[in-house]
């Protein structure tokens, strides 16, 4: 019994780092949200989800890892002019069975 109770209380620091860049990221931004709303997902950061940062647009989110594959397969089909996914550490921790992730969305400047 308590090796169940201290794996439900384990956390990790890792997370994944999404940037992408878009003609229009306030558009993107949108689809994005429709898709969050069908997911378990909980907001982490201090701004609303799809909030306005750093010229684009900002998600801080935790998802279920069993929701992770689908909300990178349904974000990978949208219309990004570039999209990269890293993985990191930080700061943060949260339960091993979500992944966090810290999504930007900015526009194409050159």
């Amino acid at each position: 019994m308590e090796k169940l109770e201290a794996k439900a209380d384990a956390t990790t620091k890792a997370f994944y780092r999404w940037q992408a860049k878009a003609e229009d990221p306030q558009a993107l931004s949108v689809q994005i949200l429709d898709i969050l709303t069908s997911l378990k997902v909980k907001n982490l950061g201090r701004l609303r989800m799809g909030a306005a940062y750093k010229g684009g647009r900002s998600f801080h989110i935790s998802i279920d890892k069993s929701e992770y594959s689908l909300f990178l397969k349904q974000v990978k089909v949208l219309p990004f002019l570039t999209f990269s996914v890293a993985e990191s550490k930080g700061s943060t921790s949260v339960p091993v069975e979500r992944s966090r992730i810290v999504l930007w969305i900015g526009p194409n400047r050159e």
